[in-house]
């Protein structure tokens, strides 16, 4: 059985400014984060196990709720 591979091109990531990097570190340190227009849907995709998936799913409902902060 022969095990082919092929390695992919770095996704461009959008920050802010409409500015796109690859690596994560440069595009935030020159760009800063991006800001979506309130109301707009974020996609987000999760790869893993099933436990680790279900735990990314729990984090997320609770986000949506917010966190109690340790101050006003």
């Amino acid at each position: 059985m022969k095990f082919e591979t092929k390695i992919f091109e770095e996704p461009l990531l959008e920050f802010g400014n409409q500015h796109q990097h690859p690596d994560p570190r440069l595009g935030l340190f020159e760009a800063g984060p991006l800001q979506t227009p309130f109301g707009d849907v974020i996609n987000i995709a999760v790869i893993g196990s099933q436990k680790t998936i279900e735990d990314a799913r729990n984090f997320l409902d609770a986000a949506s709720v917010g966190f109690a902060g340790k101050s006003e």
